[in-house]
């Protein structure tokens, strides 16, 4: 997975929502926005630097939690909204990973099984940077022609192997090629249509 792009810092910088509170950094979010591409410049560096040290800055790992009352009884914890006040960068990191990660299917695809669980460990150390954890029984591995007992380890499981699996719509099977998507995208169309003959 590559660092976070330009194009990606300035799509989570317009994100950003306006009149919100600064983090510890005291900036906000309108100051990212006054000037978004020297941010953007500025900031895939930064990215860049963090990727290849795979740690964060200390003051990076502060957030200010404050409480925002909703209603009730404010002397009940629970009418309490807990917001987290942090560094912009922080947040602009943040969105891009979420971004990336909300999609749900990632695809890492490598020359060999060692770059793979390499791949695996920095995904899996971003994620938890972020607060989150990858889903060991949804995570699948396919390879094609190499003839090994190596298996691919997450969080110290090892993860399932599979001949085939759909990724995005789309079935991807190595040994009869495009022919299981073609006919499943078929089975699909006449399902759809089947259907619609009934509402007509």
């Amino acid at each position: 997975m590559a660092p976070p792009s330009a194009s990606e810092i300035l799509n989570a910088t317009e994100r950003l929502k306006n009149n919100k509170s600064a983090g510890e950094d005291g900036l906000l979010p309108e100051v990212y926005k006054a000037s978004p591409r020297v941010v953007a410049q500025q900031l895939e560096t930064l990215f860049s630097l963090i990727w290849e040290k795979k740690t964060f800055p200390s003051d990076w790992k502060m957030s200010v939690i404050t409480p925002v009352f909703k209603k009730g009884d404010k002397y009940d914890s629970r009418n309490y909204r807990r917001i987290s006040l942090m560094y912009l960068a922080t947040k602009v990191f943040a969105m891009i990973m979420l971004n990336r990660f909300e999609e749900d299917d990632i695809d890492a695809l490598a020359a060999d099984l060692a770059t793979a669980q390499a791949m695996l460990n920095e995904i899996a150390h971003f994620s938890q940077l972020l607060g989150m954890k990858i889903n060991t029984a949804k995570t699948k591995v396919m390879d094609l022609n190499i003839q090994s007992d190596y298996q691919l380890v997450l969080y110290g499981q090892e993860l399932e192997k599979v001949d085939g699996f759909t990724y995005l719509g789309s079935v991807i099977d190595p040994h009869r090629g495009c022919d299981v998507d073609v006919q499943n995208r078929i089975n699909k169309a006449q399902a759809f249509f089947s259907q619609l003959r009934r509402h007509l």
